[in-house]
């Protein structure tokens, strides 16, 4: 296994859990449309469950066919997107 995918599935983990804290504030709200829809049917911790499962599904596919350069720009947008969480977390308690 590569550090990338290792990265990569770190990252999602990492996401679903500062999203999961986030969004039991009620200050804040989910940013992507399609998660949003997801969280309102299923409800939050299966929304993170499936997120995350999904994520770390597509990592493993890219892993597989050997498209590292497309596992590096999943793994720099989750890298931002867990910065933004914990910015959000950092600055509404």
């Amino acid at each position: 296994m590569t550090a990338l995918l290792v990265l990569a599935i770190a990252l999602q983990i990492a996401d679903s859990v500062t999203t999961y804290t986030a969004l039991k504030n009620p200050k804040l709200g989910e940013g992507n449309p399609a998660v949003r829809w997801i969280i309102a049917r299923v409800g939050l911790l299966a929304a993170m469950a499936l997120k995350t499962a999904l994520g770390v599904g597509i990592a493993a596919a890219l892993y597989a066919i050997g498209s590292e350069l497309w596992m590096a720009v999943v793994c720099a947008i989750y890298a931002f997107v867990v910065v933004n969480n914990v910015r959000l977390l950092r600055r509404h308690g």
